[in-house]
């Protein structure tokens, strides 16, 4: 009996069971990631009708059933993938998949909350590509590589401009405060802040500051903003004015 993925054998087994004792057999095989054609083939046919023995003048397979398991060592999930596809809820409609995942990847991405005509763009490419045949977790690979590229990641926005609405200020608030101090994008911590308005207060900016500044990540006040505002970096190509070497 052939194990058969693709029409490809993969394996190939011994039945040396008989109809009055059946048994099961197995095989282990190594299979990519996505869909296939499996089965099993009856691949040595016998036929001799003129054996004295009856037992040995025809040979057949009967297969009663197959049952498919696995994986069997499965690869951990990385870290990124995992918590981008937290939010992921495989039975809801497509279009309501792709949002839940795409919207708080967007937020980190823009540093900011986003409108729902932000979001469908991304969420369209995750529509089509599953409607092409491709899996859910290859497109939104795709919509991410568009993320990537698009303006509001590349750039960071700046002061906003007189007019804006309280709450894009406080996105902003978050995003100036933890590139200033962290020269990175801000925590969760800092985003949940500014979702809830909670960083308007003065009491729980000054907390954050605190917070920010105990926090490792704080070196790159230092490495970053007092290099660059005292030149420190120039200091390895500068040489001394040997007339004011004593």
């Amino acid at each position: 009996m052939a194990v058969i993925a693709d029409q490809s054998h993969l394996a190939t087994l011994d039945v040396p069971a008989t109809a009055k004792s059946p048994a099961e057999f197995g095989s282990r095989v190594h299979l990519r990631g996505g869909p296939h054609e499996l089965g099993v083939a009856f691949v040595n046919d016998y036929w001799n009708p003129d054996a004295k023995d009856p037992h040995d003048r025809d040979r057949n397979l009967y297969v009663d059933w197959v049952e498919i398991s696995g994986p069997l060592d499965p690869r951990p999930v990385p870290a990124a993938e995992a918590e981008m596809l937290a939010y992921d809820r495989p039975a809801a409609a497509p279009h309501d998949r792709a949002v839940a995942v795409m919207r708080p990847f967007l937020e980190r991405a823009f540093r900011r909350a986003v409108a729902e005509a932000e979001v469908i763009p991304f969420t369209r490419i995750i529509e089509d590509a599953t409607a092409d045949g491709q899996r859910f977790e290859r497109g939104v690979q795709i919509a991410v590589a568009a993320v990537l590229v698009a303006p509001a990641f590349l750039y960071r926005e700046g002061v906003p401009a007189p007019g804006v609405d309280r709450h894009t200020r406080l996105w902003a608030r978050a995003s100036r405060l933890s590139y200033f101090l962290w020269s990175s994008m801000p925590d969760a911590r800092l985003f949940e802040l500014a979702r809830t308005g909670a960083l308007a207060d003065p009491a729980v900016l000054r907390r954050e500051i605190r917070r920010m500044l105990d926090d490792a990540r704080s070196s790159a006040l230092a490495r970053n903003f007092a290099a660059q505002w005292l030149e420190l970096r120039n200091v390895a190509e500068l040489a001394p004015d040997p007339a004011r070497v004593s």
